[in-house]
């Protein structure tokens, strides 16, 4: 259970919180549990803190430090925490739907199991994030990072992917069933049994041709002629895109026949 003292601090504010913090360096909170719903932590320093089980519903927690947080199974449903700290926490079966984690730092950060339904992570930093099992259906990764971060077994159906940052992602076993990738960038991703359908497809196709009509535009500082190796990329991709599409559209269907 939450530390009662430490909890009164905190609902005085942000500002009688962190200067608590300062004069307390040594001390870790212990917040597990505590009802927060609808609490206003903008800027609050809860670096390492216990939040394990806490009701987070509707709280505001912008640009707040949850560096190496615990928010195992912690309530965020509707939680605000546009440009928050939150890098190595732990958000295994936390419960996201509908949060707001835009342009937040998630790097290294565990999602196991969590709710992220409709959530939005737009233009967020989670390299090397854990979002094995997570339920992401509908939610918004638009321009998100996420190189390197593991979805195996995530639900991302319906999610949008646009412009995303997936290189060398680990996306085996994902359900990526009409979510938009366009534009999407999965060099070197692993993609082994996961479910994906022809309007996916299309879309990055289309991404991988719009992403190349952007690039030639591009010029070296010396000549100003565009650049070979970016259009290589595009053309690249364009093809990898075909070649799934009629993998998926003609050779999967003779298989199962």
């Amino acid at each position: 259970m939450a530390n009662s003292e430490q909890l009164n601090i905190l609902k005085l504010g942000s500002v009688a919180w962190n200067r608590w913090r300062e004069n307390n360096p040594d001390v870790k909170p212990d917040l597990a549990h505590a009802d927060l719903s609808n609490t206003d932590l903008e800027k609050a320093n809860l670096k390492a803190a216990d939040l394990s089980e806490a009701n987070l519903a509707g709280a505001k927690l912008e640009r707040a430090n949850l560096t190496k947080a615990n928010l195992e199974g912690a309530n965020l449903t509707r939680a605000s925490l546009e440009r928050a700290k939150a890098p190595a926490s732990n958000l295994r079966k936390a419960n996201l739907e509908r949060a707001n984690l835009e342009r937040a730092c998630l790097a290294a950060a565990s999602f196991e199991d969590a709710n992220l339904v409709r959530a939005s992570l737009e233009r967020a930093k989670a390299p090397a994030s854990n979002l094995r099992k997570a339920n992401l259906e509908r939610a918004n990764l638009e321009r998100a990072c996420l190189a390197a971060a593991s979805f195996e077994d995530a639900n991302l159906e319906k999610a949008n992917l646009e412009r995303t940052d997936l290189r060398k992602a680990n996306l085996e076993h994902v359900n990526l069933k009409k979510a938009n990738l366009e534009g999407a960038n999965l060099t070197k991703a692993k993609l082994s049994g996961t479910v994906i359908d022809e309007r996916t497809i299309t879309k990055m196709i289309r991404g991988a041709c719009k992403k190349g009509d952007e690039l030639v535009p591009e010029t070296n500082r010396e000549n100003r002629k565009p650049s070979r190796k970016l259009v290589a990329v595009s053309l690249v991709s364009v093809l990898a895109g075909i070649i799934l599409y009629g993998f998926i559209r003609f050779i999967v269907p003779k298989r199962e026949n």
